[in-house]
């Protein structure tokens, strides 16, 4: 029983030795100004909050690292503007946020574990309105409706899926005026973003 004990005791000293010294990491530019700051263990795994910076000195992004992997919420910057900000979970991405230099919502979407497209998606215009909104099922199939709208708020393309197939689309068109001209249901949705410059 004894003998059980410390073969446990030392093997938690053995496995947790690279863990224990954390030090403090940062490089820098050829200009002398800091590229990156943060934390590693003795083994060289990052971890703790991490900081980026442009050439400049500008921050470009920060998060933090879990054992080396990014972990949590991380946010991107150019120009002083939030660009991005990610969900990592375990050095994977859950999910993301690409923004506009006036802070409005550009695209935002999920994945999953494995890397495909998952949940709700939606596209915006620069001035917040919604421009396009999508579902996705876990294997990364459009999965649910779909609806692509213009800058007028005027419903250009509706449609659905079920597991990757089409069951059903609509697509709309309007004169000078904004009224309705003409429906088709047969344009891919390829086309209808072709056309519209999407």
């Amino acid at each position: 029983m004894v003998k059980f004990i410390v073969l446990i005791y030392t093997s938690l000293i053995l496995f947790g030795c690279g863990y224990t010294s954390v030090e403090e990491a940062v490089e820098y530019f050829d200009n002398g100004n800091i590229r990156s700051v943060g934390s590693c263990y003795a083994n060289g795994q990052k971890f703790g909050n991490w900081t980026m910076f442009t050439e400049s000195g500008d921050t470009a992004s920060f998060g933090f690292y879990s054992f080396g992997r990014k972990s949590g919420q991380w946010l991107h910057y150019e120009d002083k503007h939030l660009v991005l900000r990610e969900n990592w979970r375990k050095g994977i991405l859950g999910s993301f946020t690409k923004y506009y230099a006036n802070g409005n919502s550009m695209v935002h979407g999920s994945y999953t574990k494995n890397g495909s497209r998952n949940g709700h998606w939606f596209y915006s215009f620069e001035n917040g309105e919604l421009q396009l909104s999508e579902e996705y099922n876990h294997q990364g199939q459009r999965d649910g409706h779909l609806m692509l709208l213009n800058e007028d708020r005027q419903l250009i393309l509706s449609r659905n899926y079920h597991d990757g197939e089409v069951t059903s689309s609509s697509f709309f068109e309007y004169d000078d005026q904004g009224k309705l001209s003409i429906t088709n249901r047969d344009l891919s949705l390829e086309s209808v973003l072709d056309r519209y410059g999407y």
